[in-house]
């Protein structure tokens, strides 16, 4: 299969990655309450998908840029339902300002560097806050080993980070991109680690499969 071939196929399966979180942000709408669902996973997707957005931009790639600012708009969306519905708003506060003081920075000096230079190190902060969302659902590692269930865990957004992870790997040793290998790489483990965690302490009493959202 030759990259662009690929491209296309790892872009929409990403974009069904980002909507993945869809579930939970509908049930938050609904109940009005975030229940057992974090806000760490919203705040790393738009911080890495601004970023990717930024390194695809500069590449440039298209692909890239696309599908993350696909991202960006759904994790903007996700973050204010969640934002709207949370009663602890000081706490989500400071998640934004850590994102921002990440993101802004970044995009400000990209502009007044050269373009390798932009490059390079916008897309090693982009590197770096990939593996973060990949391994975000593992913020919910602590109440998943005192409750013994992973009800805290999103069985279809850690699926669908399995198979994106995969596909943009194989994608970025095609285009022969570090910066797109070893993020994806990592997050394939985070996701088999992930995955790992959900199969084993995702079944409630008596062997009955406890459904994970």
């Amino acid at each position: 299969m030759d990259a662009t071939a690929l491209s296309w196929i790892a872009t929409i399966v990403t974009v069904a990655y980002f909507l993945a979180p869809v579930f939970a942000i509908r049930r938050i709408h609904s109940t009005g309450t975030v229940g057992n669902t974090g806000f760490f996973p919203f705040v790393s997707m738009f911080v890495n998908c601004a970023l990717w957005c930024k390194y695809g931009l500069l590449v440039p790639d298209r692909a890239i840029a696309l599908v993350n600012g696909t991202g960006l708009v759904l994790s903007i969306i996700y973050m204010g339902v969640y934002y709207i519905n949370h009663q602890d708003r000081d706490a989500l506060d400071k998640h934004l300002l850590l994102a921002s003081l990440v993101v802004y920075p970044t995009l400000i000096y990209s502009q007044f560097v050269t373009l390798d230079t932009a490059t390079r190190h916008v897309g090693l902060i982009a590197c770096v806050c990939s593996i973060v969302m990949f391994g975000s659902p593992l913020s919910a590692l602590r109440r998943v080993l005192a409750a013994r269930n992973a009800s805290a865990m999103s069985l279809p957004v850690v699926s669908m980070s399995f198979v994106t992870t995969a596909l943009w790997t194989w994608y970025g040793a095609l285009i022969d991109d570090t910066n797109v290998i070893v993020p994806n790489g990592i997050g394939l483990v985070l996701a088999v680690v992930n995955l790992v965690v959900i199969g084993w302490f995702g079944r409630g009493e008596g062997g009955e499969y406890r459904r994970v959202m």
